[in-house]
């Protein structure tokens, strides 16, 4: 032991004067869409409490089988902080960092965690805030703030991940909400996942092993204002993946997600940090967490594969109703509900017509109805998708909703449509229905398509006779047959009915029996009825 005594010396001396001459510029990482991106340590995580320093571990890796290719990890050490930046100019005490301020808005980040060592009572974070726009030097000394105010300075905040082994919390912080709005799994927060999906060998994120994190930022396509903040946990070895979405955020009667829109737009900086406490109960309260075995956790944890890209359009989503159709989330995916006000009772919701066509089968309840609305609840999470050729009238109904006349979309409303970028992909389930054609006749939907133009023309020669020659519009009502008729689970009633058949709202006059319930003589323009209608519609709903 004492013959290894000098080289053990020699190594740590090394080491030691790495850091001292890397000072707070651990090294670089590769944002891909981005380019290079410097990391910076912060030299206190609180006023008179020295920060640890992060290290950037470079090693080969392989690609397939025959590709070698450079991996970069962030590995922080617990007790750091480390900011993104453009560049590093190792003391922070002479001058303001050169923080990264990526504009996320509309966009997605992308990179890989590791928390395998993050035990009970650790917390490996990775969250954004506007430091590049903050003036404010801070009590440690290097223009930090966040939502808590550590250093003195408060800002807004999104922390894409707090997270160990057994929790994760994705949390919303506007500038004046220090408690936030989370979502996740452990602890006190709304929980769209269980123990089971998530934790040491979970059924889609075993956090033993390193996983896939996918934070994208929504637009309204029609303002440009974020719609939600959508996170995706996946593991490439389950097939199955982990998502939640906040859509609705609201601060003192004020809608947080506009502030944080602004925010996003002008530029936020990526900050990860590891630290550990014995108060994490906020965090890791998910039952799996033994008192007596807190703060065990490992000296780093990891972040590597940053990306920054535009939204892809997503395949349709999973319709978990075998009759019906589903409450849905802001992507159209069926929404689970859960949490303390369903506690028992977490299922799906379906919307059918009538209380009759309620399916029976184990996971399906009896009918119930809400707002005079006949429901039945599907209580299995993972209930096999319906058909592709099942949905397609429930998608084109989908698509007019999000299509229509901007006059019928309520404004603020989290169902309007979204720019979820240019890239239009085909679904890779949807069947080729031409390839199964046999003897070179037809395929069936080909001739039901062409039934339903010939019945379109035909309909739209009427109306063509009626308003040339009789100088009258049709009541709407008679334009409620195919392919209407797929809308009648829709809030917007008469009115999409109407754009469906692309009926001009302008030309119906005093014929429209949504007018005439507003007024007896004829009007040049019924537009803004229509659209009062559903509003009155949707909030009846």
């Amino acid at each position: 032991a004492m013959a290894r005594l000098p080289m053990l010396l020699v190594v740590g001396l090394g080491q030691l004067l790495q850091e001292l001459v890397a000072g707070g510029c651990p090294g670089s990482l590769e944002f891909a869409g981005y380019g290079q991106v410097a990391t910076v340590s912060a030299d206190w995580d609180a006023p008179g409490s020295r920060a640890s320093a992060a290290q950037v571990e470079q090693r080969l890796a392989m690609v397939g089988e025959d590709e070698i290719v450079p991996d970069i990890i962030l590995r922080p050490r617990l007790g750091s902080r480390t900011y993104c930046a453009d560049a590093c100019n190792g003391s922070m005490f002479s001058n303001k960092p050169q923080f990264l301020a990526l504009r996320l808005l509309g966009k997605t980040l992308k990179y890989i965690t590791d928390i395998s060592g993050a035990g009970c009572g650790c917390d490996a974070k990775l969250y954004l805030a506007p430091l590049q726009q903050n003036t404010q030097p801070s009590n440690c000394h290097d223009y930090y703030c966040d939502a808590s105010g550590i250093c003195g300075v408060t800002c807004a905040e999104i922390d894409v991940q707090e997270a160990n082994q057994h929790a994760w919390h994705t949390t919303l912080h506007t500038a004046a909400d220090l408690p936030g709005l989370a979502l996740g799994v452990g602890g006190l927060v709304s929980r769209p996942w269980n123990e089971t999906d998530y934790g040491i060998g979970g059924r889609c994120i075993d956090t033993s092993k390193p996983f896939q994190v996918l934070v994208s930022f929504p637009i309204h396509s029609g303002s440009g204002v974020l719609a939600a903040v959508n996170v995706t946990l996946s593991q490439s070895d389950h097939n199955c993946a982990l998502e939640l979405w906040h859509d609705r955020y609201s601060v003192s009667g004020k809608d947080g997600l506009a502030e944080l829109s602004a925010v996003l737009a002008a530029g936020v900086t990526p900050i990860i940090s590891y630290w550990a406490s014995d108060g994490l109960q906020w965090l890791d309260n998910a039952g799996k967490c033994d008192p007596k075995t807190k703060n065990h956790c490992s000296s780093t944890v990891g972040f590597s594969a940053f990306s920054v890209e535009e939204i892809q359009r997503k395949p349709p989503p999973c319709q978990r109703c075998p009759v019906g159709f589903c409450e849905q989330e802001l992507d159209g995916n069926c929404r689970w509900f859960s949490g303390e006000w369903f506690k028992g009772l977490e299922s799906y919701h379906c919307k059918v017509t009538d209380c009759k066509d309620v399916p029976s089968g184990s996971k399906m309840s009896s009918c119930w109805h809400w707002h005079d609305v006949p429901y039945y609840s599907v209580s299995d999470r993972y209930f096999p998708c319906k058909e592709a050729e099942q949905q397609s009238l429930h998608e084109r109904a989908r698509f007019v909703r999000t299509t229509s006349n901007p006059a019928l979309h309520i404004k603020g409303d989290s169902r309007e449509s979204h720019n979820y970028g240019s890239t239009n992909k085909a679904p890779s389930e949807q069947p080729n229905n031409a390839s199964h054609s046999s003897g070179g006749r037809p395929p069936f939907l080909l001739v039901l398509a062409l039934v339903v133009v010939g019945i379109v023309a035909a309909k739209g020669a009427v109306f063509a006779y009626e308003r040339l020659f009789l100088g009258r519009g049709p009541d709407v009502q008679a334009y409620t047959a195919f392919p209407c008729d797929v809308l009648t689970h829709d809030t917007f009633g008469q009115c999409a009915s109407a754009l469906a058949c692309s009926i001009d709202l302008k030309s119906l006059g005093g014929s429209s029996s949504v007018a005439s319930a507003r007024q007896t003589t004829p009007s040049p323009d019924v537009s803004d009825s229509c659209a009062e209608s559903a509003l009155r519609a949707a909030d009846n709903a």
